[in-house]
């Protein structure tokens, strides 16, 4: 099975290249994370969960979910508004 290197802090946002900041995923199961959580850090993606099953919001649109991943990684996210 084909492994990748993931970084928990993206280098497009900082993270380094070291062994603290990487984690291996099955290249299929790094492919997931990304395509649901974008760029977003496991901490974020927690948040970003968070915000969509207490949310009283029935159908979330892509163009919602990239638009609240957007403000948790600027950190102007407040839960409470979603």
């Amino acid at each position: 099975m084909k492994m990748t290197r993931h970084h928990k802090k993206p280098r497009s946002r900082g993270g380094k290249g070291k062994q603290n900041n990487i984690v291996k995923f099955p290249w299929h199961i790094h492919k997931a994370w990304h395509t649901i959580f974008g760029n977003l850090t496991p901490g974020e993606a927690k948040i970003l969960i968070d915000i969509v099953f207490r949310s009283e919001k029935k159908a979330w649109r892509p163009e919602d979910l990239y638009e609240v991943q957007l403000n948790i990684q600027t950190g102007r996210v407040d839960t409470l508004l979603y």
